[in-house]
């Protein structure tokens, strides 16, 4: 996560939040890449505390989601679903801990994100499945659909403004990129999963109604707050408002640190 220069703050252990205060606003921004690693380590942890099993779609789904649909629209001879590979090898290409239910690291020997991808199993059969939107690449939201039997839903979490409208497009589109992507398993063979066809029946639409940032740099950070919370459901004594991002930044990126150390991405000096 060195992209985000909030990785200082917790060099040598030293939690130090008022670190942030020096960085410019663009420099706060959470990069795709620490969004997906966090999501990482979150599936890890539900793991190890018997908590629900968690599948990491990533933080690029909306994104390509959105290109693919405008190429589509202006008629350059490009499927609106021909975003759906692209999505599989942005995502997968990252995820060498994310066995279903298995949370043992890949081999990096012969690694590929098609092996990945159909270790990662069927969405459907997982409790939740966490995506992160950035259609715009200037605002992160995130998205969870809880497959979970009678507590079936998408649950929206948005520290931006948004309108009903606009929250009911993007819980749609994220359905519709799951039955993309169950439609791209079953064409390559690797997966067997039993038919079904998400939708706004199936899994109605909930607005999770998250607290507002009150700046253009701090969405990120809610967007993975909000989902860690509703995950382990449990009082946090930081709560997440805007007094506490800086805060729940160190968290973030202290737990990063940590979780690369534990599985031997990294070596830190003693």
């Amino acid at each position: 996560p060195t992209t985000d220069t909030s990785f200082r703050c917790v060099l040598g252990r030293e939690v130090n939040p008022d670190a942030f205060d020096k960085a410019s606003p663009r420099s706060k921004w959470l990069s795709g890449e620490i969004i997906m690693k966090y999501t990482m380590y979150l599936q890890d942890l539900s793991f190890g505390s018997n908590g629900p099993s968690i599948y990491n779609a990533g933080p690029y789904a909306a994104l390509l989601f959105d290109l693919g649909n405008a190429r589509y629209r202006r008629g350059r001879n490009i499927r609106s679903r021909d975003y759906i590979a692209e999505f599989a090898r942005n995502t997968f290409i990252q995820r060498r801990y994310s066995i279903y239910r298995q949370f043992q690291p890949i081999s990096l020997v012969n690694y590929n994100w098609e092996h990945a991808m159909a270790r990662a199993g069927d969405p459907l059969a997982h409790d939740l499945c966490v995506f992160f939107g950035n259609e715009s690449q200037t605002h992160w939201y995130a998205v969870i659909v809880d497959n979970r039997e009678g507590s079936e839903k998408v649950l929206y979490l948005d520290s931006g403004l948004y309108s009903t409208i606009t929250m009911e497009r993007r819980c749609a589109n994220h359905l519709d990129i799951i039955n993309d992507f169950r439609d791209l398993l079953v064409s390559t063979g690797q997966v067997n999963m039993r038919q079904f066809t998400y939708s706004r029946q199936t899994h109605p639409f909930v607005d999770g109604q998250s607290n507002r940032q009150s700046n253009g740099f701090d969405c990120g950070v809610f967007a993975l707050a909000n989902v860690e919370e509703f995950i382990f459901r449990r009082p946090y004594d930081i709560t997440v408002n805007g007094p506490s991002l800086k805060l729940w930044r160190c968290k973030i990126i202290s737990n990063l640190l940590n979780f690369a150390e534990d599985t031997g991405i990294i070596v830190v000096a003693q």
